[in-house]
């Protein structure tokens, strides 16, 4: 008998603890405590923010997020188990310096053509040098306009 009475009475006193700490939080200094959005809605906002600019929502602000392509699966198996699984994933990269990403993100300077050293200069690629038994030449770009170096 006295086993339950202070198992009940101090799972009274417990709740009784708990529901003035929770009022206390409430109304401290008789104020109401700020509503605070869920985190479903802060992330819901914040989805809707980097969907309006998300070049610049993902990265500090001199750098870029460009998406890294997928790796390719050839298991059968395990393709069946990652078909809706997959998501598009990104990095942040300084776009005017970045050898992979040069200028843009789909611009990858080390897949140039004949080419044995090349760097990435104020967004775009600066060939060095050419690869044996090539030479530099600069030619006009049919999709830019600019004037640019192959190695040819």
């Amino acid at each position: 008998m006295a086993h339950s009475f202070f198992t009940t009475f101090f799972n009274s006193f417990l709740l009784f603890l708990i529901l003035a700490g929770s009022i206390e939080l409430r109304f401290h200094d008789g104020k109401a405590a700020a509503s605070q959005p869920s985190a479903s809605a802060r992330a819901r906002a914040n989805r809707l923010l980097a969907a309006k600019r998300p070049n610049h929502a993902k990265c500090p602000q001199s750098m870029t997020s460009c998406p890294i392509a997928p790796i390719i699966v050839k298991s059968k198996s395990l393709q069946s188990r990652l078909v809706n699984k997959q998501k598009i994933t990104w990095e942040c990269l300084d776009l005017e310096q970045e050898l992979t990403a040069c200028g843009r993100c789909d611009n990858d300077c080390m897949k140039l053509s004949n080419v044995e050293n090349v760097g990435c200069e104020s967004g775009k690629c600066k060939i060095f040098t050419c690869a044996p038994g090539h030479s530099a030449h600069e030619e006009i770009d049919s999709e830019s306009g600019l004037i640019v170096t192959r190695c040819v």
